[in-house]
This record gives C-alpha cells, structure tokens and sequence, in this order.
C-alpha cells in the first residue's frame, strides 16, 4: 500500500492526525521528483530553469507508451503535443496538455509561429534520420535564446553515432566562436549539444526574428505580441497589369527571362503598427520577436531578404545587436525608407512605390512624418529623398531622416507597388504617383534634345563597361547627345527624360528617371546577359513604347540552373560584333 493510500485511511478515522502528515507527503514529493528517472532529467542543465515554459512535442500515436516520460518531465509547464492523432494513453501521465492534430512540417511550423519563442521542443516523431533534420531545420528557429531541441535516438531510423555526431558538427562546431567567421546562420545559433545513447539535445542562442508576410502579419502579432496592434487602414484589390511595353531582345546567346506581358500583382495594403516598433534602416521593421512584411524589398520571394538581417531560413532571420536602438521617437510616422540606404535607384523604386498610401495616411494622422534612414544628416536638406518627397507634396517640416536605429510607437506603412524579383509587379496607379512628382520637379528651363544616350561615369564600380568610350562615340555619331545624370541637377534629370524622344543607355539606376518620360517614342537598352533586374521593363510597363534590349556577354556568367551576384554585378563590354549593325538599322528607321 503507497504512502498516499495510507495516509487517506488515516484521514478518514483521524483528520488531525492527516493534517500533520501533510507536509510529510509534500516532502516526499518532492523527493520522488528530484529522484524520479525522467528522459531529460540528467540533463536538466542543459533546459531553460525557469517556471511555466512553453513546451512542444512532435510526436505520433504510434509512439504510446513514450509519449508518457516526456509528458510526465513537464507537468508544471504548459505542454503542446502535435500529432497527427492523440493517444489515450497519454492522458495516463496525468498530464494537462493541448493536442493538435497535424500532419505536415509547413502545419507544425504555422502553429508554432501562433506561439511566440518556445522554450522546449522535444521531437518523437518515429522517422528516418533526413526527416529528423529537415524538422530541425524548420523548428529550431522557434526556440527563445536557451532553449533546448530534442531528439529520443530510440525513434530514428538509421543514423549511427559518427553519422549523428558529424551532423551536430556541421550544426554546432564549439571549437569556431569567432565572429568574424563566415559560419553558417545553424551553427550561430546552436550553444551546445548533447549527444548520448538515448537523447541528442542542442541549445538554442541568440534571438531569431519571424519575418511576417503581407497574407498573416494581422493574425500572428495578435498572436504573438499582445503589446503590438496593427490595423488595416485601406486594401487596394488585386489585379492584372497587361504591359505596354513592345519589347525586342537583340543579340541575345542566352535565354533572357522575366521580361513577361502580363503581370498578376497582389493586394496593396495600408497598415497603422502601435507599439515599441524597431526601425533600423534599409527599411528594417521589427517587433520584440517578428520582423514586419515592409522590411523586404521582394516580399513575395519564398526566402524574403533584407540586407541588415542575418538570414536563418525562409521563416526566420536575425538582427545583429548593434541594430538594437537607445532612443524613442514620440509622434505618428509613415514609413519612406527603401532597402539601400542613400541609394538613388533604390529609392526611387521602392519608397516612391508606397507614396500611393500618404494622403490617406496623412489625413488619418494629421501629425504624421515621413522618416527614412540617412547617413551624414548634414546634407539632409539638399539630399534627393528630400525634394522627391517634397515634389509629391509632403511638406519640408514632415520629413524626418534619421542615422540611427529608433523606436517609433505609432508606424504608418504600406506595400510597395514595384516587385523587381519574381513573381514581377508594378501597379498601374504608381503611374499616377510619378506625374504628380513630375509636375512639381521638372525644371521648364532644362535643354531640350532629340537623342540622349544616358552613360555612366568612371565612379561606378559594378558592371563596368570597358569600351564605353568606344560606345558613347558610336551613339554621338548617331545624332545622341552624352549625359551623365548623376553631374546634373535633379530638376534637369527629370526634364530631359520627360521630355525627350529617344532615349538610350546603359541597363541601371541612372535610367529610373524614365518615370518622368512623357513623349518616349523609343527606349534604348544596352546590358550583358547576367543582368536579371527588370527595373526599366516594369517602368516601360507602364509608359508603353517600343523597347529595344542588345545584350552582350558578361565576364562572369551565371551558374547552370542558378544565380549568382558576381554574375549579376560582373564587368563586360559592348559586343558590336553582335550588335553594332541592329543598333545602327534601328537607330536609322527612327
């Protein structure tokens, strides 16, 4: 007979007697606990030693019977059990948990970002030893800085211990903690590891972000940051763009994708954030635990990106703690800044594309500022955010740069209407943003010309075309004029682009100014092949137009079946072997 039965039997014939023994039973309790064989006791170390934690346990109900240890090692913590059935035997552990049923790793990874940081992720799915570490791969960026991740080794199939001990290497190298070492985003966040007979257990380190995505940003802050409101202030439906672009490729030895006639483009979205909102720069958005969808240049990419994270997986990312900010903005804010801090072309694409949302914005929060990232805040009043901004109409006073990360408690922001990566969009009302800042900024006493060829100053460093002085002189014997928009003034880049004819030039930044075109008969594209920005195709998109693309080969070609940035950025010149007898042809019917 237990010590509890007893006990109980004594009550019934003497409640006093009962009542004084009670802090005995507490103590042996306490003992049979501290005693008690559970699977993750002896490493007890190695778990978070804080009260009420957050657990998950992928497991199946084929597992039964040990299911109930590790049910049993979390009993005063609040436990989640996924599955794709429960098992009645569980409940013997005389365990409260929550079971959900599940069935895939897309469907554990959904419900564990509804969670917020988990402390304890326990994985008993009985599966082979690949299965085991994709699962890794997707649910060890769940945990909060010292978490465990475990593995029963009883369920695998298949690895031995130098096969498990290998992957551990890979994943948690202790040996390499030197930072500026180019370790995989894994081993950066593993802290240490276990490896016994029964148990592999690794510790969780540093913060990973949830990039949140356009299609759950309202659903998982409400789920996940109770200290965090966002509100859907405005929804522009989905829809269609047929380009109007007529587009020609000459000289091409390769396939020359992503130029399309039609483009779906996705809902836009005008969102108020209320809260400790960390704004970071390069459009770098985030919460205490998620990263905000405005913060990806491409945010439909599979795998969004921002320069200043460190990407950890499709799902999560980290932000370097220098990011972290030391003050606080008060006020309303709406947010301009693009992904290249100071970058003409980066900003012209992206931070124009959310202008669409600013009156309404403006007329919502009457104290709204405009704030965007800057790098010497002396030149803050001549720099080109700052009059592009002030030609759509926002007034000096409500443009704020800054050149540090800050805290805001009330973001205004809104999706982009350009997506220069697949899936390709440009919103046919950002047209409509570019003539109102084209009224405002082009300078009725620029020159006027028939033919300009926009080239590119020895300042640039990617791409460089190595006989472009050979170039230039081709086009000025063709009745061009030489520019180089960067040596003019702003108000005279967007005059010569609006009002000239025939435009050509080198494929890049300097080209964007084609957003003021208004009288574009023929649009003149030179690049190399590896160049896969569409930037000028989704402009002409919109302006319409005959557009002619030479290409020439780059130094550095992409891989097979891939991509690579020293492909995208490499030097090359103009092939007129290829090209020089089209190019001449179409310039002579013009």
């Amino acid at each position: 007979m237990s010590l509890r039965t007893t006990l109980r039997a004594a009550a019934r014939k003497n409640p006093v007697v009962y009542a004084a023994a009670r802090p005995v039973v507490r103590a042996a309790r306490r003992l049979r606990d501290k005693h008690a064989g559970g699977p993750l006791r002896p490493y007890a170390a190695l778990l978070p030693a804080k009260r009420n934690r957050l657990v998950v346990i992928v497991t199946d109900a084929k597992v039964k019977a040990k299911v109930q240890p590790y049910l049993r090692e979390f009993r005063r913590d609040r436990v989640h059990v996924v599955s794709t059935a429960a098992a009645p035997e569980w409940r013997q552990a005389r365990v409260r948990f929550e079971h959900h049923a599940l069935g895939t790793l897309p469907e554990f990874h959904d419900l564990l970002a509804t969670f917020g940081p988990v402390d304890v992720i326990v994985d008993l799915l009985p599966d082979a030893f690949d299965e085991y570490v994709q699962r890794w791969k997707t649910l060890f960026f769940h945990l909060e800085p010292g978490g465990a991740y475990a593995i029963d080794r009883r369920l695998v199939d298949g690895p031995s211990r130098p096969a498990m001990r290998a992957w551990l290497k890979r994943i948690g190298d202790l040996a390499d903690r030197d930072p500026s070492s180019k370790r995989s985003e894994d081993a950066e966040a593993s802290a240490g590891y276990a490896l016994f007979e029964q148990l592999v257990l690794v510790q969780k380190r540093h913060r990973h972000y949830l990039k949140l995505r356009d299609a759950n940003v309202e659903q998982l802050l409400a789920a996940r940051e109770p200290r965090v409101t966002v509100t859907a202030l405005r929804t522009l439906p989905a829809g269609e763009l047929e380009s109007r672009a007529e587009v020609v490729s000459h000289g091409a030895a390769v396939p020359i994708p992503w130029l399309p006639k039609t483009m779906p483009y996705p809902p836009m979205h005008l969102r108020h954030y209320a809260g400790r909102i960390g704004f970071a720069g390069s459009s770098l958005m985030h919460t205490e635990t998620t990263i905000l969808p405005d913060s990806f240049r491409w945010h439909l990419e599979p795998n969004p990106r921002n320069p200043k994270i460190k990407n950890a997986s499709p799902y999560f990312a980290r932000i370097p703690k220098h990011l972290t900010p030391s003050v606080t903005l008060d006020g309303d804010y709406f947010h301009m800044d693009p992904n290249g801090v100071g970058h003409f072309g980066h900003f012209l694409t992206e931070s124009i594309g959310r202008l669409w949302a600013w009156d309404e914005a403006k007329q919502r929060f009457p104290d709204l500022k405009a704030v965007y990232r800057i790098r010497d805040m002396a030149k803050a009043d001549t720099r080109f955010e700052r009059r592009l901004m002030m030609a759509y109409g926002i007034d000096a006073e409500d443009i704020v740069p800054v050149d540090r990360p800050v805290y805001l408690q009330s973001l205004v922001s809104a999706t982009t209407m350009w997506h220069n990566a697949v899936p390709h969009y440009v919103h046919p009302a950002l047209s409509e943003v570019w003539e109102r800042i084209s009224r405002n900024l082009v300078d009725p006493d620029a020159p006027t010309y028939e033919r300009v060829f926009v080239s590119r100053s020895g300042q640039w460093w990617r791409r460089v075309c190595r006989n472009i002085a050979e170039v230039e002189r081709f086009f000025e014997s063709h009745g061009f004029t030489i520019i180089y928009p960067e040596s003019l003034d702003l108000a005279t880049q967007a005059a010569i682009f609006a009002n000239t004819p025939v435009i050509a030039g080198f494929s890049g930044s300097a080209m964007f100014n084609v957003m003021h075109a208004r009288h574009l008969k023929t649009f003149i594209l030179l690049g190399h092949e590896a160049y896969t920005a569409r930037n000028e195709h989704l402009y002409t998109s919109l302006i319409g137009g005959p557009v002619h693309y030479f290409w020439s080969a780059p130094d550095i070609s992409h891989p097979v079946d891939g991509w690579k940035q020293a492909a995208f950025d490499s030097d090359w010149e103009f092939d007129f072997a290829r090209n020089e007898k089209p190019l001449a042809e179409l310039i002579a019917s013009l």
